[in-house]
């Protein structure tokens, strides 16, 4: 674990997307258990300290950097390059989910407050949950986003897998998910609701999954028409668990890269606001300002994948923990894809002049 952890440093010290690394690492690692993960944390002063520290003292943790935010908590960082897609990335826990994609961290740290954990999770084909209906809440006070909405971020995590997601989600909350409900209630959108970047019926890219999940859970259409707007989405998201709908399932995508999912575009005329609308985001958007628990399920489709969203509390959480595990089953990614990014022995040398012979 060593010799991984000394490449892991290594590789990271020459990434844009890492702001600085816990040069203690090394030593910290001595304390820590067999098969240890290794996590980043996003640079805000906004994340909070409290639920850091815990990770931190955690045996079965060990912080390894910080991971670059998109300026100004952009949700399109112009800084970096999505490893996967090649387009500029996805924001604002931008440099979180590239040090999980490049192999750097096991799992990042972020903060969402309408959609910077879950679009970058998805845009680099990776597992998210946003804990904000956890009550895992930034610092500080309330804060207004671009588009006029007041509101609190939640804390985040991205991770290479679901199971590392769900070991890092159940050490920040103090508790593991209490058993699944029986055939909760599914909240899915009409035929012709929603219609995707390329096209296609989101209702239909859902056909197949819900038919292989109909045992499991009881879904139901409901009216999502307009939920690619963020004001409508959570009018949305709030209608479907005041009529006591247990989860809301979405498929979107694929995130930023027909067009760009950012505010300020959509504010000019002509191409901004279609542009915009391109993004392939849907309620990712609106999952932390309504207080919702979400996770993303990556699909077999470039930045795609499902959203699974939740009203507040853990048995609504157990629920989405398990709608995404049973998803997760369904899907293959690309071989390719898997070796190139998701391999554990991916750590290699490179040159080795004299002097570095004698490294671990």
């Amino acid at each position: 674990m060593q010799s991984d952890l000394y490449f892991r440093l290594e590789k990271a010290r020459r990434q844009t997307s890492v702001v600085a690394v816990n040069e203690d690492a090394l030593k910290e690692a001595g304390g820590k258990n067999d098969g240890f993960l290794c996590f980043g944390v996003k640079d805000t002063d906004r994340f909070p300290v409290d639920v850091f520290r815990r990770l931190r003292e955690d045996g079965d943790f060990l912080w390894l950097t910080v991971d670059r935010m998109a300026d100004r908590g952009r949700s399109i960082d112009t800084g970096l390059v999505n490893p996967l897609t090649y387009r500029p990335m996805t924001g604002s826990t931008s440099g979180g989910a590239i040090n999980v994609l490049l192999g750097i961290d096991d799992f990042a740290l972020g903060t969402d407050g309408g959609g910077s954990v879950l679009a970058p999770a998805l845009a680099c084909q990776l597992p998210s949950c946003m804990l904000s209906g956890l009550g895992v809440f930034v610092e500080g006070d309330v804060a207004a986003s671009r588009d006029g909405l007041a509101r609190k971020a939640g804390v985040g995590v991205i991770g290479k897998t679901l199971d590392v997601v769900e070991k890092a989600v159940t050490a920040i909350v103090g508790g593991e998910l209490p058993p699944q409900k029986l055939c909760p209630r599914v909240a899915i959108p009409r035929k012709g609701d929603l219609r995707m970047p390329g096209g296609e019926d989101m209702a239909e890219k859902l056909d197949s999954f819900v038919r292989d999940l109909k045992d499991a859970f009881c879904f139901e259409p409901v009216d999502m028409r307009g939920a690619e707007d963020r004001k409508k989405g959570i009018d949305v998201c709030r209608k479907c668990f005041e009529s006591s709908f247990d989860l809301i399932l979405t498929y979107e995508g694929p995130i930023d890269v027909l067009g760009y999912g950012e505010t300020i575009p959509a504010m000019f005329d002509g191409i901004g606001p279609e542009l915009a609308k391109r993004g392939g985001k849907y309620l990712l958007r609106s999952a932390s300002p309504c207080g919702a628990t979400a996770l993303t399920v990556p699909s077999s489709e470039l930045a795609s994948g499902f959203v699974v969203l939740a009203p507040a509390g853990m048995d609504a959480a157990a629920s989405a923990f398990m709608m995404a595990e049973l998803l997760t089953r369904l899907i293959r990614l690309p071989d390719a894809f898997v070796y190139c990014f998701l391999r554990s022995e991916r750590s290699h040398r490179g040159f080795q002049a004299p002097e570095r012979q004698n490294a671990p």
